[in-house]
């Protein structure tokens, strides 16, 4: 099973039609982002199951829900298959090679559902709310100065419309088909932060920080190294099919989620997400 670093409590049923999860918050503020959550699980499943990506994706249904004044909870179906971590233990760099491409597939449908708008106020809105909770002067400055880079390089527009909002490999199940989960109502619904997120898993090896098991580390590494240097490319084919596709833009989300995730993670793998932070920082800046 995989870790999160979410205040929301799973639980695993066994009933007379089979094995359920229970997902719920028990305080307001928790109960409020879940709700979000299942909506937006119900909206991709319309999307998925309205599209062309039927054959390869599937979001869980929602079996019912509850809700109180301070907590909420729903019910999905129980799926068993492999994560990540899995795949890498396997060593099976086919089934690498074709969620690559389904991941390349989900992007370009977001890309499709998505038109240029200009969002920049949206986005320097949610920055000077990261700067306010920053007691540390170096993220202070960080949020300073990338304000002032996405008055410059956002104001001409970026692609605006759809986006699963935490695409990390810890929310999804490999069956058959890719099985989405963990959906996050995202501050500005952005194909872009999708593929930030992609990138956080690939750079902090998110899905191997999030388990709970030993893992042999040499595999680990060999695993994401692959994907890296693969996604890449997805992401310079999508470029071709898209031309407003902006790499400039990429790392601009890129840092905006690494800021997004650094109060919520857990000591050990803050200073991970920090150095990140600190490494993007300085490639928007030019320094290295």
């Amino acid at each position: 099973m995989l870790n999160g670093q979410s205040n929301f409590n799973l639980e695993l049923i066994h009933g007379k039609d089979g094995y359920k999860i229970i997902k719920s918050a028990d305080s307001l503020k928790y109960a409020t982002r879940l709700k979000l959550q299942k909506e937006k699980q119900e909206k991709f499943k319309g999307y998925i199951e309205g599209s062309e990506l039927r054959y390869i994706f599937e979001v869980p249904s929602i079996i019912d829900y509850k809700q109180t004044d301070s907590s909420y909870s729903f019910t999905m179906p129980f799926y068993n298959g492999y994560n990540l971590i899995d795949v890498f233990e396997s060593g099976d760099i086919i089934i690498l090679e074709r969620v690559l491409e389904n991941i390349k597939d989900f992007l370009i449908w977001e890309f499709k559902n998505s038109v240029i708008e200009s969002g920049v106020d949206l986005v320097v809105r949610k920055i000077e709310s990261l700067e306010q909770n920053f007691n540390n002067p170096l993220l202070k400055r960080i949020c300073s100065d990338l304000i002032v880079i996405c008055k410059d390089k956002l104001i001409g527009g970026f692609y605006v419309g759809v986006c699963h909002g935490d695409l990390t490999f810890s929310n999804m199940i490999f069956t058959q088909k890719v099985i989405l989960l963990d959906f996050l109502d995202s501050f500005i619904e952005t194909p872009y932060q999708d593929i930030a997120k992609i990138y956080q898993e690939i750079n902090l090896f998110w899905s191997y920080l999030m388990q709970n098991r030993k893992s042999s580390l040499t595999k680990i590494k060999i695993g994401y190294n692959f994907i890296r240097e693969h996604f890449h490319f997805k992401i310079l084919e999508i470029a071709k099919i898209f031309p407003h596709v902006n790499l400039e833009h990429i790392n601009i989300f890129y840092l905006i989620t690494l800021l997004r995730i650094l109060p919520y993670t857990k000591t050990d793998i803050s200073d991970l997400v920090f150095n990140e932070v600190d490494k993007v920082y300085k490639q928007i800046k030019g320094d290295i």
